[in-house]
Protein backbone atom coordinates (compact mmCIF):
# COMPACT_ATOMS: atom_id res chain seq x y z
CA UNK A 1 0.00 0.00 0.00
CA UNK A 2 3.14 2.31 0.42
CA UNK A 3 4.60 1.38 -2.54
CA UNK A 4 1.06 2.45 -4.72
CA UNK A 5 1.07 6.03 -2.53
CA UNK A 6 4.78 6.09 -3.48
CA UNK A 7 3.84 5.55 -6.79
CA UNK A 8 0.94 8.09 -6.98
CA UNK A 9 2.86 10.97 -5.62
CA UNK A 10 5.66 9.83 -7.83
CA UNK A 11 3.20 10.05 -10.84
CA UNK A 12 1.79 13.38 -9.06
CA UNK A 13 4.79 14.96 -9.09
CA UNK A 14 6.17 13.55 -12.86
CA UNK A 15 2.99 15.29 -14.27
CA UNK A 16 3.30 18.52 -12.32
CA UNK A 17 7.17 18.56 -14.11
CA UNK A 18 5.35 17.68 -17.45
CA UNK A 19 2.73 20.39 -17.32
CA UNK A 20 5.56 23.49 -16.37
CA UNK A 21 7.68 21.75 -19.24
CA UNK A 22 4.84 21.89 -21.62
CA UNK A 23 4.37 25.71 -20.44
CA UNK A 24 7.51 26.96 -20.52
CA UNK A 25 7.81 25.70 -24.58
CA UNK A 26 4.48 27.56 -25.07
CA UNK A 27 6.09 30.64 -23.75
CA UNK A 28 9.32 30.44 -25.28
CA UNK A 29 7.42 29.69 -28.81
CA UNK A 30 5.20 33.11 -28.65
CA UNK A 31 8.29 35.04 -27.50
CA UNK A 32 10.00 33.38 -30.57
CA UNK A 33 6.78 34.37 -32.77
CA UNK A 34 6.80 37.98 -31.14
CA UNK A 35 10.44 38.95 -31.67
CA UNK A 36 10.07 37.27 -35.24
CA UNK A 37 7.16 39.88 -35.97
CA UNK A 38 9.30 42.92 -34.51
CA UNK A 39 12.28 41.86 -36.85
CA UNK A 40 10.25 41.69 -39.42
CA UNK A 41 8.15 45.13 -38.86
CA UNK A 42 11.45 46.90 -38.42
CA UNK A 43 12.87 45.46 -42.15
CA UNK A 44 10.03 46.56 -43.96
CA UNK A 45 9.92 49.57 -42.43
CA UNK A 46 13.51 50.31 -43.32
CA UNK A 47 13.08 49.04 -46.55
CA UNK A 48 9.89 51.36 -47.22
CA UNK A 49 12.37 54.45 -46.03
CA UNK A 50 15.77 52.88 -48.00
CA UNK A 51 13.16 53.47 -51.19
CA UNK A 52 11.23 56.35 -50.56
CA UNK A 53 14.38 58.21 -49.57
CA UNK A 54 15.13 59.63 -53.06
CA UNK A 55 12.00 61.43 -53.43
CA UNK A 56 12.09 62.82 -49.77
CA UNK A 57 16.28 63.90 -51.04
CA UNK A 58 14.84 65.82 -53.72
CA UNK A 59 11.79 67.98 -51.71
CA UNK A 60 14.43 68.40 -49.09
CA UNK A 61 16.76 70.00 -50.93
CA UNK A 62 14.11 72.30 -53.04
CA UNK A 63 13.23 73.61 -50.17
CA UNK A 64 16.89 74.17 -48.69
CA UNK A 65 17.61 76.03 -52.39
CA UNK A 66 14.31 78.19 -51.19
CA UNK A 67 16.09 78.99 -48.24
CA UNK A 68 18.82 79.84 -50.11
CA UNK A 69 16.88 82.07 -52.22
CA UNK A 70 18.28 79.78 -54.91
CA UNK A 71 14.80 80.01 -56.78
CA UNK A 72 16.04 78.96 -60.20
CA UNK A 73 17.72 76.01 -58.33
CA UNK A 74 14.74 75.26 -56.50
CA UNK A 75 12.79 75.38 -59.89
CA UNK A 76 14.68 72.35 -61.44
CA UNK A 77 14.22 69.59 -59.01
CA UNK A 78 10.64 70.55 -60.46
CA UNK A 79 9.14 67.84 -63.55
CA UNK A 80 9.25 68.37 -67.15
CA UNK A 81 4.80 68.28 -66.71
CA UNK A 82 5.25 71.07 -63.48
CA UNK A 83 7.14 72.96 -65.27
CA UNK A 84 4.86 73.17 -68.41
CA UNK A 85 1.81 74.00 -66.03
CA UNK A 86 3.83 76.50 -63.97
CA UNK A 87 6.30 78.62 -65.95
CA UNK A 88 9.23 80.02 -63.82
CA UNK A 89 8.08 83.45 -63.09
CA UNK A 90 5.43 82.03 -61.74
CA UNK A 91 6.71 79.34 -59.41
CA UNK A 92 8.98 82.45 -58.65
CA UNK A 93 5.43 84.31 -57.68
CA UNK A 94 4.51 81.73 -55.72
CA UNK A 95 7.17 80.98 -53.44
CA UNK A 96 7.27 84.46 -52.73
CA UNK A 97 3.63 84.79 -51.36
CA UNK A 98 3.71 81.47 -49.76
CA UNK A 99 5.55 81.85 -46.12
CA UNK A 100 5.45 77.81 -45.84
CA UNK A 101 7.45 77.71 -48.84
CA UNK A 102 9.49 80.81 -48.46
CA UNK A 103 10.51 80.96 -44.59
CA UNK A 104 10.42 76.99 -44.70
CA UNK A 105 12.52 75.51 -41.82
CA UNK A 106 12.42 72.18 -42.28
CA UNK A 107 10.19 69.18 -43.24
CA UNK A 108 9.34 65.59 -42.20
CA UNK A 109 7.50 63.04 -44.05
CA UNK A 110 5.73 60.36 -42.13
CA UNK A 111 3.38 59.10 -44.86
CA UNK A 112 5.42 57.72 -47.60
CA UNK A 113 4.65 55.56 -50.94
CA UNK A 114 5.35 54.31 -54.54
CA UNK A 115 2.94 52.64 -56.75
CA UNK A 116 3.02 52.59 -60.41
CA UNK A 117 6.13 55.12 -60.49
CA UNK A 118 4.84 57.98 -58.64
CA UNK A 119 6.26 58.79 -54.97
CA UNK A 120 3.44 60.09 -52.73
CA UNK A 121 4.66 61.98 -49.58
CA UNK A 122 2.57 63.60 -47.18
CA UNK A 123 4.20 65.13 -43.93
CA UNK A 124 4.76 68.57 -42.83
CA UNK A 125 6.38 71.53 -43.35
CA UNK A 126 7.52 73.71 -40.36
CA UNK A 127 8.22 77.56 -41.23
CA UNK A 128 8.88 80.73 -39.05
CA UNK A 129 5.16 81.29 -39.03
CA UNK A 130 4.19 77.59 -37.86
CA UNK A 131 3.96 74.45 -39.80
CA UNK A 132 1.68 73.12 -42.56
CA UNK A 133 0.24 69.67 -44.13
CA UNK A 134 1.90 69.08 -47.41
CA UNK A 135 1.88 66.89 -49.60
CA UNK A 136 4.31 66.17 -53.09
CA UNK A 137 3.93 63.99 -55.36
CA UNK A 138 7.25 62.67 -57.54
CA UNK A 139 7.64 61.02 -60.70
CA UNK A 140 11.63 59.65 -62.29
CA UNK A 141 12.86 61.42 -65.25
CA UNK A 142 15.77 60.51 -66.85
CA UNK A 143 16.69 58.19 -63.61
CA UNK A 144 16.34 61.24 -61.16
CA UNK A 145 12.94 61.88 -58.79
CA UNK A 146 11.17 65.27 -59.72
CA UNK A 147 8.24 66.70 -58.16
CA UNK A 148 5.48 66.61 -60.08
CA UNK A 149 2.75 68.15 -57.58
CA UNK A 150 2.70 70.22 -54.43
CA UNK A 151 0.09 70.69 -52.31
CA UNK A 152 -0.07 72.76 -49.28
CA UNK A 153 -2.80 72.04 -46.73
CA UNK A 154 -4.16 68.86 -48.47
CA UNK A 155 -7.14 68.48 -45.55
CA UNK A 156 -8.50 71.52 -46.65
CA UNK A 157 -10.72 72.29 -49.55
Amino acid sequence: MEDEKSKEVSQEIADKKSGSSILKWVAIGCGGAILIFVILITIIFAVVLKVTSGPVKVVESQLEAIRANDIKKAYDFNSLQFKKSVPYKDFRQIVRHTAALKDNKSASFNNRKIKDGIATLRGTIKFKGGKIPAEYRLVKENGQWRILYLRLNPGSK
